[in-house]
């Protein structure tokens, strides 16, 4: 039996009985890491991508924009 020492149970098994939720969840393999940041890349290329292409398309609503937030924050001076 694995969790037994000599035919008893260890300190750690009958803690991990008592307080199943308390155990410590394993960390992040370093493969899991690595894709993770791989997504979050494409993810940011494709979301520049987009704003690229929106301000090509909408030109005055970027505009607008940037002028609301200096009247925005001249106001809150």
């Amino acid at each position: 039996m694995k969790d037994t020492v000599g035919g008893r149970r260890d300190p750690y098994y009958d803690n991990a009985i008592n307080h199943p939720i308390s155990r410590q969840k394993e960390p992040a393999s370093l493969h899991d890491l690595k894709k993770s940041v791989e997504t979050l890349r494409i993810l940011y290329d494709e979301a520049k991508q987009l704003a690229k292409k929106m301000r090509k398309l909408h030109p005055n609503l970027f505009m607008f924009n940037k002028k609301f937030k200096h009247t925005k924050s001249r106001l809150m001076s």
